[in-house]
């Protein structure tokens, strides 16, 4: 089935640039696809890169349909993410062939080598290991630690010398490239930073238990915490970031699951001054959400306390606006004090967006929604747009919450009406209160209040206007036409092929480099693709053989599509 949808479909590769399309065969390749799923015809995975970045790949339509989280396609490119789903989709019988033959062929090897070690001399395994060890001082060490209890002082240093090289390395870099994106980067750069990734992980999850595994703890703990303090220097300073979140995480959960009482009030105190310094983040989640027993509670709400006055209004890459005064409120609460004092304290840090919508939750939960309608008016009235974004979603949940149905679905409708966003999630929701009939004028409507600049593609595609997304489409930019191009080729095969002839046209009028020459062919294949596409390609190759003859890698560029 997939192999007869694939000989039906166009070849998807065309659309992607050569580099694009070798680095998503490698992230295919390396298996950075860490999870995925498959309905119907729809295919999504989240694909480990900078970032997890959610992809998907829609085969149902003659052509294929990309979709990607990352930066890059947000500016509307093909990324290597989407390249690798593609490969993904492409070889998924032969991957599972491969894999199921792997499998039998692993499980095969397994018996083969227990077979010959039962047949091995002993003194012979004794003599190789001698060899081995002696000649390789890490297999040496990680022997020693499977065979003996404790961890000698060499073995120390060594792990403490890896711990300085990491924060080393982490401190090199003076300005960050997100080399997933940028094509002008120094490839030695780009290797040595992922690198460095890689090892931080591997030191953060695999050294770290080795480590503890042994008995010791105080060493661990003061490695992960110089290393999150490098990260954080690094991500301050210079802008470089490793994401290493889930291994730091990873690290301190072990170390907090090997402690006894007194090695945890170890860990509470270096987190603690971990978070005095940097502020909220990774460190400050772990201390307040795992150090949740009531023999902590009076430890944690001192410290939210203390660190009040780190608070910012507008959030950075580690704090949010309302994060300390949120934690002392949900202290509080743990610790049941008077709703009064939890309220008065709430109120003294209301002029915070997030504080102001935290207190307003907790006047509903105590059914005073007359005041917390109030709250969340008032900070809509005077936020900025994205302020008020939050703030109206915040009222139509507390309607909808308290079963104001009228109210739910008026404040619905100003919402989509107001603050129109690339978010489907409200106008569908707001869709459904309608009837099919009764929709198309409300739809109508909202779509006639919208300022002009507003970007309507979404709603376009969602309600099948097909008509006003062509429109869209033809007075927008080009790499829109690749995004719809699915969806309108069948039914406006004649405006398409007019609309790509033009815009091929004038493509090569500024010679820049051959690379370009490439797109003109690649464009020239795709026209043919249309119905009165070769027609359409004899008449540019004719217009540019008359304008442009003095062209030998524009012509050799084309030779596929004849003599010149």
């Amino acid at each position: 089935m997939i192999r007869e949808r694939r000989k039906q479909t166009m070849d998807w590769t065309r659309w992607f640039d050569e580099i694009i399309l070798e680095r998503g065969w490698q992230y295919y390749e390396d298996g950075h696809i860490i999870e995925y799923t498959v309905d119907d015809d729809v295919i999504e995975a989240t694909i480990e890169g900078t970032r997890d970045y959610h992809v998907s790949l829609d085969v149902s339509v003659p052509y294929f349909r990309f979709d990607c989280s990352c930066p890059h396609a947000s500016d509307g490119y093909h990324c290597k993410h989407m390249a690798a789903l593609g490969y993904f989709w492409e070889n998924s019988e032969e991957r599972l062939a491969r894999a199921t033959k792997k499998a039998e062929s692993d499980e095969q090897k397994l018996i083969e080598i227990e077979q010959l070690i039962k047949e091995t001399p002993p003194e012979f395994i004794h003599q190789y290991l001698l060899e081995r060890l002696s000649n390789n001082q890490e297999l040496l060490r990680y022997w020693k630690l499977q065979v003996r209890p404790g961890i000698d002082q060499a073995t120390l240093k060594f792990y403490q010398a890896k711990a300085d090289q990491l924060i080393r390395r982490i401190t090199q870099y003076y300005a960050f490239y997100d080399y997933d994106f940028y094509s002008d980067y120094d490839d030695d750069d780009s290797e040595d930073f992922y690198r460095t990734k890689s090892d931080l992980a591997d030191f953060l999850s695999y050294d770290i238990g080795l480590v503890l595994d042994r008995g010791e703890f105080e060493l661990p703990l003061c490695w992960t915490a110089n290393i999150y303090r490098a990260l954080m220097k690094a991500a301050y300073e210079q802008g470089n970031y490793f994401d290493v979140e889930e291994h730091l995480l990873d690290a301190w959960q072990a170390l907090y699951d090997k402690a006894d009482d007194k090695k945890r009030s170890l860990l509470f105190d270096r987190l603690e001054d971990i978070v005095l310094d940097e502020g909220q983040g990774i460190a400050a989640d772990f201390l307040f959400d795992t150090f949740d027993s009531t023999e902590c509670l009076d430890r944690r709400l001192q410290l939210a306390q203390q660190c009040l006055p780190l608070q910012v209004e507008s959030s950075g890459p580690l704090m949010s606006g309302g994060y300390w005064p949120i934690r002392v409120a949900e202290l509080m609460e743990e610790d049941d004090r008077e709703s009064k004092e939890i309220e008065g304290f709430l109120i003294s840090y209301q002029h915070i967006p997030e504080v102001r919508v935290y207190l307003a939750r907790y006047l509903a939960r105590l059914d005073r929604l007359s005041s917390a309608i109030e709250l969340l008016k008032e900070g809509r009235a005077r936020g900025r747009h994205d302020q008020k974004i939050m703030f109206q979603r915040e009222i139509v949940k507390t309607y909808q919450a308290a079963g104001r149905e009228i109210d739910y679905r008026s404040e619905l409708y100003e919402m989509v009406k107001s603050y129109t966003t690339n978010e489907l999630g409200p106008w569908r929701e707001l869709r459904q209160l309608y009837p099919p009939d009764k929709w198309l004028k409300v739809r109508q409507k909202l779509i006639d209040q919208w300022p002009e600049d507003t970007n309507r593609l979404n709603i376009y595609e969602e309600e099948a206007m097909n008509a006003e997304l062509l429109e869209a489409v033809l007075d927008g930019s080009g790499w829109l036409l690749s995004r719809y191009e699915s969806i309108l080729k069948p039914l406006y095969p004649e405006e398409l092929l007019d609309y790509l002839t033009k815009s091929l046209k004038s493509m090569p009028e500024h010679p820049t480099n051959r690379k370009n020459y490439r797109r003109v062919a690649a464009g020239l294949h795709h026209l043919r693709e249309y119905p009165g596409g070769d027609e359409a390609v004899a008449e540019l190759i004719s217009y540019w053989r008359t304008k442009y003859p003095k062209r030998p890698a524009l012509w050799e560029e084309l030779r596929s599509f004849g003599p010149f």
